[in-house]
């Protein structure tokens, strides 16, 4: 298409036909541009030096809600709030000056005092001479965008509000889990201490189930230690005459007197054919062997007992499980030996980290009730092996036996088929919590008539739970 405009000289020079041809094609060339600024969906605008609209493309008519021509003779601030129509008035001051402006975003309001977001784009407009006539410009409506950044704002506002909220819950939830925890942590220390408590007592009343036959023990070699005593006692008196009649004799060698020599050693002779030195003095041999034997045996019950009743480490210690096992039956030997035959099969152990105090705890409570269910006479077997990792411990008696529906019970707390004042209930259950800290395993096996196999399995280790 040919866009050439006609000047006046051309005009001048063109024949009437050409004349009202060219009139024709450039009516044509403006109602094309006149359609397609129409047909914009932009908002193409022009106004005065003054503000006051010109000309107004129809796609103001659906931003606004107004009619073209009622905005149209009315300035740009007619349809602003006043502190936006300070800034453009600012702007427009711009354009007249020779400036352009280019994305400056302006907010009016609608016919129906909806908010339309406009990002405008304007220059002047000259005249022929170059003087600047008015202002012309587009813009295009972001109103749509600007709901939706509002909308998005608001949801995240609203969101924030939740996470606040949401915040301020977990806050006070975590407050109380750590005051929880605070007082989980306070009951397990009571519960440790409980439970240390509980085994100490439960050592104290195996001290005191072992008290009479302890005293048996102790008494046995302390009563012969006293007869030999009195025997030595004797002994040495006799043995004192002796060197008073060696005395005497030695003093009538030295005075050279042989009557006076062989009186004293008459009696030395008469003294020695009543007293038979040979064998008081085998008899004192024999007689300080027993006393130091009993004085031993005092000695290791005595030092058990304190090993046993003394307060357990906090650290673990390597431990023979054999050794253990051992310083166990020394203690409750008077308990067993009348009525118990103890047989011993150990394995080849290696040794273990443990709680040693609370694992004899755990070997006396089993020995104890394996000599109450033998009765009158019978036997404890005593295994011992390894396996992998762990060591394996087995106390076998042919006793009563369990009844199946106190099986079940036989590790709860203060449970016990003794009669009143016989038992505390604690012993089995204090077992099986030491060997359970121990991470341990016990097992019980046992048939009515027949006896009972408890099995104990230890880690080599130490592991604590």
């Amino acid at each position: 298409m040919n866009t050439r405009s006609s000047t006046p000289q051309d005009l001048f020079i063109l024949s009437k036909e050409q004349l009202i041809d060219e009139l024709i094609k450039s009516r044509a060339e403006a109602m094309f541009y006149y359609d397609f600024v129409e047909a914009s969906l932009n908002l193409i605008w022009q106004c005065d030096l003054e503000g006051r609209y010109v000309y107004l493309n129809a796609a103001w008519e659906q931003a606004f809600g107004y009619k073209v021509e009622e905005m149209l003779g009315r300035k740009f601030s007619d349809f602003q709030r006043p502190e936006m129509a300070v800034r453009c008035e600012q702007e427009f001051a711009r354009l007249i000056g020779g400036e352009a402006v280019k994305d400056f975003e302006a907010v009016h309001i609608g016919k129906a005092g909806n908010a339309i977001h406009l990002v405008c784009y304007a220059r002047f407009m000259t005249d022929e001479s170059g003087n600047i006539t008015g202002i012309q410009g587009t813009a295009y409506d972001i109103s749509g965008r600007k709901k939706s950044e509002a909308e998005l704002e608001a949801y995240r506002r609203h969101l924030e509000l939740l996470v606040d909220h949401r915040t301020a819950e977990l806050a006070s939830v975590n407050s109380s889990l750590v005051l929880e925890k605070r007082s989980l942590e306070l009951a397990n220390r009571n519960l440790k201490q409980m439970q240390t408590y509980m085994i100490q007592t439960e050592k104290m009343a195996s001290l005191g189930r072992l008290s009479a036959g302890i005293a048996h023990e102790i008494n046995n070699p302390i009563g012969y230690i006293s007869t030999n005593l009195s025997v030595l006692r004797r002994y040495t008196d006799t043995i004192d005459d002796m060197f008073r009649f060696y005395g005497q004799l030695e003093s009538a060698v030295k005075a050279c007197s042989l009557a006076e020599v062989c009186k004293p050693l008459g009696l030395v002779e008469d003294f020695r054919r009543e007293v038979d030195l040979a064998g008081l003095f085998v008899d004192l041999r024999k007689l300080i062997e027993e006393s130091s034997r009993g004085v031993a045996q005092v000695a290791r019950i005595v030092a058990d007992l304190r090993t046993f009743a003394r307060e357990e480490k906090a650290a673990q210690e390597s431990a023979d499980i054999h050794a253990l096992i051992d310083a166990t039956l020394n203690i409750t030997r008077s308990n067993l030996k009348y009525n118990v035959e103890v047989v011993k099969e150990y394995g080849d152990l290696p040794r273990i980290l443990c709680h040693p105090r609370q694992v004899e705890q755990v070997f006396i409570n089993l020995l104890l009730n394996a000599a109450q269910a033998v009765g009158e006479k019978g036997r404890v077997v005593i295994r011992t092996s390894c396996q992998k990792d762990d060591v394996l411990i087995e106390i076998e008696d042919d006793g009563s036996g369990i009844p199946e529906p106190d099986l079940q019970h036989i590790f709860e707390p203060f449970f016990t088929t003794r009669e009143v004042g016989q038992g505390t209930g604690l012993g089995l259950a204090i077992v099986y919590n030491i060997i359970e800290k121990h991470a341990g395993r016990i097992m019980v096996h046992s048939t009515v008539g027949k006896g009972t196999v408890v099995t104990i399995n230890l880690p080599v280790g130490g592991k604590i739970q």
